[in-house]
């Protein structure tokens, strides 16, 4: 078997790509092929980070004597940054590098980055073997950048329960929002869009899990406690029940590189309504298997709400539909056999 070093967050981090990481592990990865897995970030102080980076680093130059295909998870502005660092290593070693590039706001970085900063982003995404984007849209884009055939579209996955009862959920009103309380995921718009919906189906209630990142939102959730309840950071079979429970699914983001809580929900018979951005339209087909709204449009928001509110018998026909889609499209399985093509090729 192939000596696979893979680089990412800390695997506790709270995020989309340590999400991503430990789905591969959950579906059995590290049994294809040997793996090592090195934190290059965890949460904490600039400085903390600044330590677990440095730290990283040292390891790293042993595992690379090891490693037979380095495999770099990367973001966008500082985890691109420092992660860059990295590739250019083992590019000086001769390795096999995969860049596996999950972050949702790659193209405004790009946009409003120095020509100096465009001139390294291209030269360090081109020292990869095979480039991983999420999307169609990041195939266009990175095949504008780098040499041909290197590019390859590998959606997330993850791995599918294998009992769901697909609940007709007509006198639930709980609808879900599970992530980063950011202005960028579109909690304002959320929360508006919820005090507009709370005056007419005043039953109607909000859920949100996650972390704050911003602590503005801390009190405007507190003030909407009568109809908006807060769940903290959620996972494991306490994410698993809030998803059951869940009428519909929430994601109003502004940018998005291809969320695994949207399959996550889905996978469950959970509809979601969630912004046209991104990998979002990869997963979900509007009026099929949920809706999809505008961003930064809590008109647009509100009115999804309401429609999904008001038709239980449509909510139910997108419930199941999201629940094919993901058992069909998005079982991680299909990922495990993609890595290990590429990891041998």
């Amino acid at each position: 078997m192939k000596n696979i070093l893979m680089l990412g967050p800390d695997r506790e981090v709270h995020g989309g790509i340590s999400a991503v990481v430990n789905n591969l592990y959950d579906a059995g990865l590290d049994k294809k092929v040997n793996i090592e897995y090195l934190s290059t970030m965890s949460e904490g102080s600039k400085l903390h980070k600044l330590f677990v980076a440095t730290k990283a680093f040292f390891r790293y130059g042993r595992l690379l004597k090891w490693a037979d295909v380095v495999h770099v998870n990367v973001a966008s502005d500082s985890s691109f940054i420092r992660k860059s660092v990295f590739i250019k290593r083992a590019k000086k070693k001769g390795k096999k590098i995969v860049i596996h590039q999950h972050g949702g706001d790659l193209f405004n970085y790009f946009e409003k980055a120095s020509p100096k900063l465009n001139a390294y982003i291209k030269e360090v995404f081109n020292m990869g073997d095979r480039i991983i984007v999420l999307s169609p849209a990041y195939e266009e884009f990175f095949s504008k950048l780098l040499s041909p055939n290197k590019v390859l579209v590998m959606p997330n996955r993850i791995k599918v329960p294998e009992e769901v009862e697909i609940c007709e959920k007509s006198n639930s009103r709980n609808f879900l929002f599970l992530g980063r309380i950011c202005k960028e995921k579109g909690i304002n718009e959320l929360l508006e869009a919820f005090d507009r919906i709370h005056k007419e189906y005043p039953n109607v209630k909000l859920r949100i899990g996650g972390i704050y990142e911003d602590e503005v939102f801390k009190e405007m959730i507190q003030e909407r406690a009568e109809f908006v309840e807060y769940l903290g950071w959620i996972s494991g079979e306490e994410k698993c029940d809030a998803i059951r429970k869940a009428y519909a699914f929430v994601l109003p983001t502004y940018f998005e590189g291809q969320p695994v809580s949207v399959l996550e929900t889905m996978s469950y018979g959970v509809p979601a309504i969630a912004s046209n951005v991104g990998g979002i339209p990869m997963m979900i087909e509007d009026m099929r298997n949920g809706m999809l709204i505008q961003p930064q449009s809590v008109d647009s928001l509100y009115q999804a709400i309401k429609k999904m509110i008001e038709n239980p018998d449509l909510r139910n026909v997108l419930g199941n539909a999201a629940y094919n889609t993901v058992k069909n499209e998005f079982d991680i399985n299909k990922s495990i056999s993609e890595l290990c093509e590429i990891y041998e090729a």
